[in-house]
């Protein structure tokens, strides 16, 4: 967690002093920003990359509610895991800030421990939420490409880790190997959205009927190598993710036409 990015909100010097200290301490980073309140909070978040947001509640000119009302009301921001930190322990407070998305709560005076406890869960959510795998897809095409074969299939579920594919089994696919996921997907009123060129290893091969040797259907596990896969596969694969997330039920009732398959195009 020594990359990540935080920005500490609180109109006490010595408080922000404290908070960075600690999260520098136990995080090891030194991409801390500061602010005062929350608009000075959020200049920064329109300008700066963010990953974790710790924020007093009570501030002048805008307070930890209204930042949170904010983040959560920006397409951009509103996955940023926010943790409010206040002298407040009421439940009523408490069930306030979390009905209003915050993702964790602090109750000041708080331990070094107590808010890298808070920051690692809400990250740990954060980081499964993001890579939680989407099943029961729309009607799509799906290609795998490796040692020169290009091999249709469709996906069984996705993430932007990896995927779980179902391919007709061909000697090229051996576990470890490398291989290109490509996919077109269409959805109604945005469109044809292509992935292709998403690299990625095979990490598990299995027979899907182990008893009937004439099929030769088999669930291939890949899991993609982000550092090889081209930008615009990347940024294509996270548009096909939230917006099979956001209107899954939707599209699966009402798809009824496959894309046109056209690598490259």
């Amino acid at each position: 967690m020594n990359d990540l990015v935080f920005l500490v909100v609180d109109d006490s010097q010595a408080v922000r002093s404290l908070v960075k200290t600690a999260v520098y301490t136990q995080f090891g980073t030194q991409k801390i920003y500061t602010a005062g309140n929350g608009l000075q909070a959020k200049e920064i978040l329109l300008s700066k990359k963010v990953d974790v947001i710790i924020s007093d509640w009570e501030m002048p000119k805008m307070n930890g509610q209204e930042l949170l009302a904010f983040v959560k009301g920006s397409e951009k921001l509103r996955d940023i895991p926010f943790i409010m930190m206040t002298s407040r322990d009421g439940k009523e407070s408490v069930l306030h800030s979390i009905q209003n998305g915050v993702s964790h709560y602090v109750v000041k005076p708080f331990t070094t421990e107590k808010l890298e406890g808070a920051v690692r869960r809400a990250w740990g959510a954060f980081k499964k939420q993001k890579e939680s795998r989407i099943a029961g897809l729309p009607k799509h095409q799906m290609k795998i490409s490796t040692s020169g074969k290009l091999l249709d299939g469709k996906i069984q579920n996705i993430s932007r880790s990896g995927a779980l594919l179902d391919v007709s089994f061909d000697s090229v696919l051996t576990l470890f190997s490398q291989v290109k996921v490509h996919i077109n997907m269409e959805f109604p009123g945005k469109g044809l959205i292509k992935a292709h060129n998403l690299s990625g290893r095979v990490i598990r091969l299995q027979a899907q009927d182990g008893q009937d040797f004439s099929n030769t259907a088999c669930s291939v596990a890949v899991i993609f190598e982000h550092e090889k896969c081209d930008k615009s596969g990347l940024e294509s694969l996270q548009t096909v993710i939230n917006f099979v997330t956001e209107s899954l039920p939707k599209i699966v009732d009402n798809s009824e036409n496959e894309a046109t398959f056209a690598i490259g195009a």
